[in-house]
C-alpha cells in the first residue's frame, strides 16, 4: 500500500513533530549522580557478574552484546585510561545467525570513565568466564538471559541512591549513554 502526497506529508510531519518532541525533552542526570551510581556498581565490595556487566557498560560505553559474548567484541589495553574494542555490534554489515550485525573488524578505542583498564580487563574475563560456553549460544538468547537482572540490578541501585528512574538510563541500554 501507498501512501498520497498528502498522506505522506502528514506521516512525515509527525515524525519530524516527534523527533522534535524527543530531542527537546531529553533526560540528564547530573555529574554528581552519574558518579555516585560509577561508585557505587563498580567499587561495591560484593560486586557480583551483574554488578561487572553494568560497570563495563557504564564505564565504557558498551552494548550489553559487546560486554558479555566473545564473538562480538575483544578488548584490550590501548592509551592511558582507555581501552581497545575490536568488533562492535549495530554496524552496517553482515548479520549473524540471529540477524545481528556484527562488524568483528573495526576496532574502537574507548575511553574508561571512573575505572582503569585493569579494572574493566579483569571484568571483562571474569564475565565471560561466568557467562561460560557461548558457541551454540545465538546473541539473542545471550542477552536474553541476562536482560531481566540486569535491568534489576540498574533499578535497585537507582533507588537506593535515590536517582530518578528514567527510561533513558533504568535499563541496561541506557546504561551505555
Amino acid at each position: 500500500m501507498s501512501l498520497t502526497p498528502s498522506e505522506k506529508a502528514d506521516w512525515l510531519k509527525r515524525s519530524e513533530d516527534a523527533i522534535k518532541h524527543k530531542n527537546e525533552n531529553q533526560f540528564s542526570i547530573t555529574d554528581a549522580n552519574a558518579q555516585r551510581f560509577i561508585n557505587a556498581v563498580a567499587f561495591n565490595q560484593n560486586s557480583d557478574v551483574v554488578d561487572r556487566i553494568i560497570t563495563c557498560q557504564v564505564c565504557a560505553g558498551l552494548r550489553q552484546i559487546e560486554v558479555l559474548s566473545s564473538k562480538v567484541s575483544t578488548f584490550e589495553a590501548a592509551g592511558e585510561d582507555e581501552i581497545k574494542q575490536i568488533g562492535v555490534a549495530k554496524q552496517k554489515s553482515e548479520k549473524d545467525a540471529d540477524g545481528v550485525e556484527i562488524d568483528n573488524k573495526r576496532t574502537v578505542t574507548k575511553p574508561l570513565v571512573a575505572i582503569s583498564q585493569e579494572h574493566f580487563l579483569d571484568n571483562i574475563e571474569i564475565i565471560r568466564k561466568t557467562v561460560g560456553d557461548i558457541s551454540k549460544m545465538s546473541n539473542e538468547t545471550l542477552g536474553k538471559r541476562w536482560n531481566a537482572r540486569l535491568n534489576t540490578r540498574i533499578k535497585e541501585y537507582l533507588d537506593k541512591l535515590g536517582i530518578e528512574k528514567h527510561k533513558e538510563i533504568s535499563t541496561s541500554h541506557g546504561m551505555r549513554r
